[in-house]
């Protein structure tokens, strides 16, 4: 008998009931095959989130843990409108793709078909927040740089509109997210795609992307204000980032904007070197490593929205307890005040060993 368990409860020594494959058919493992750590970091790696185990192999504590929460988790990718948005999603990919490798051999830009491949995504999706939780439970593709791009693309015309942005300006901010990484198709993709640390070459190639990226665009008939958000958004506003080292009032603010988006999705995106984060650990690293770095003007108000979106949902706590968020701490946004299967209230601002693991 199987049983799908989620990732977070499956341990080395678990057999499995189904083939494991990757998004283009390859097996990731066989069914009825042992797990170990290796395998499961490997399966983590490519996004599963549940997966089918029998249950004969699945130690009695365990499973009960299992059994405790199955009958109240509601997965995100069982509703159909993630199927519906899943779907559009993955025909959009294949068009910003286009466009991206277009440009890179200096194709002109036309900012009008980046903004209905943005729009054809969205327009499927009642509520705008879901789509970041959406965007967090699509499985990880082979081309992690286009992904990216268009992961960007839409947070950043989301976001746009927290701001309470004009529509010219929502315009130009999902151009300048699905171009920001454009200089990438210049770089040798096993640099890209490297497991493991980069070395300091390595690393230094990388860095050379955004203005790679503003090179390619910059003879282009599209707003400077664009340009400038390629070329900038790896800038720090305390003056330690690149390629130039500039500081707070001379980083074009599009790229301070772009820059949230990009940290945002390339930490709750699944990499080749580490699964993707839980939202509460990216707010979490948000609000310890990037005041000073990031304008705090366009964080706050990122932040506050993000956790906001997540009130009333289910999350999976680090004791294996499911629980639901019911209050945001507007003063420690990542950690809120949830309320677990057993009707317990808890103030994870006070319960400093308790934490959120991941999203249910």
């Amino acid at each position: 008998m199987k049983i799908n368990v989620p990732i977070i409860y499956v341990t080395p020594g678990m057999v499995t009931s189904e083939p494991l494959l990757t998004d283009v058919g390859l097996t990731i493992c066989r069914s009825g095959r042992c797990l170990s750590e290796t395998v499961i970091s490997q399966i983590i790696g490519h996004g599963y989130k549940y997966i089918a185990i029998e249950r004969s192999s699945i130690p009695e504590d365990v499973l009960n843990s299992i059994l405790q929460t199955s009958g109240t988790i509601s997965s995100v990718i069982q509703s159909e409108e993630f199927i519906r948005f899943e779907t559009r999603y993955d025909a959009q990919l294949e068009r910003a793709k286009q466009i991206i490798v277009d440009i890179s051999k200096e194709k002109k830009i036309d900012m009008n078909e980046i903004n209905q491949t943005i729009n054809k995504t969205l327009e499927c999706v009642e509520f705008r927040t879901s789509v970041f939780d959406y965007l967090n439970h699509i499985r990880v593709k082979d081309d992690y740089t286009y992904q990216h791009s268009i992961n960007v693309s839409i947070i950043a015309n989301v976001f746009a509109k927290w701001l309470n942005l004009n529509a010219e300006e929502i315009l130009f901010i999902t151009v300048a997210g699905m171009l920001h990484d454009v200089g990438k198709t210049q770089i040798d993709p096993n640099v890209l795609n490297k497991k493991g640390k980069l070395t300091d070459d390595e690393f230094a190639l990388i860095k050379t992307h955004a203005k790679r990226g503003y090179d390619l665009i910059r003879r282009q008939n599209i707003p400077d204000r664009i340009k400038d958000a390629v070329l900038m958004h790896h800038e720090k506003i305390d003056g330690r980032g690149y390629p130039y080292g500039l500081v707070d009032l001379q980083i074009e603010p599009f790229a301070k904007i772009v820059s949230i988006c990009d940290i945002y999705d390339a930490m709750t995106s699944n990499r080749v070197y580490r699964a993707r984060m839980c939202p509460f650990d990216v707010i979490r690293t948000f609000e310890r490593s990037s005041y000073g770095q990031l304008d705090t003007n366009f964080l706050l108000v990122f932040l506050r929205n993000i956790a906001y979106m997540y009130l009333g949902v289910k999350v999976l706590l680090s004791n294996n307890i499911e629980a639901e968020v019911v209050f945001i701490n507007n003063n420690n946004l990542s950690r809120p005040i949830v309320k677990t299967i057993r009707d317990e209230v808890i103030d994870l601002s006070y319960s400093k060993e308790l934490y959120i693991y991941s999203l249910v």
